[in-house]
C-alpha cells in the first residue's frame, strides 16, 4: 500500500514488485490528494515495464477512462484522508 502516487511510482521505477501484485495508492481522492489527480505516470510505467496485464492498481484517485481494466479499478471514493475503507487497518 502506497501513501500517494510518488511513492508507488518510485517502487515500480525500482521493479519493487511482481507479477500477480495489487499496487494500492491510497490519499489522492478529492480530500486528500491535490485535486484527484489522474493516475497516469503510474500505469505508464507499468505497462511500459510489460507489466500491465499482470498486476492490478487500485487507487482512489482518479483513471483515465482509456485504461485497460486488467490494470486498474477504482475503489470507493469515501477518501482514506477522512477515514474511509482504505485507510482501515494501515
Amino acid at each position: 500500500m502506497f501513501e500517494d502516487e510518488e511513492h508507488c511510482v518510485d517502487a515500480v521505477r525500482n521493479r519493487k514488485y511482481s507479477a500477480g501484485d495489487v499496487l494500492v495508492i491510497r490519499n489522492e481522492g478529492p480530500v486528500g490528494g491535490p485535486g484527484m489527480r489522474e493516475m497516469l505516470g503510474v500505469t505508464a510505467l507499468i505497462y511500459g515495464q510489460g507489466m500491465g496485464e499482470k498486476v492490478a492498481l487500485i487507487t482512489d484517485g482518479a483513471l483515465f477512462p482509456a485504461l485497460r481494466a486488467a490494470c486498474a479499478s477504482a475503489m470507493s471514493r469515501r477518501n482514506p484522508f477522512i477515514g474511509g475503507p482504505a485507510g482501515a487497518g494501515a
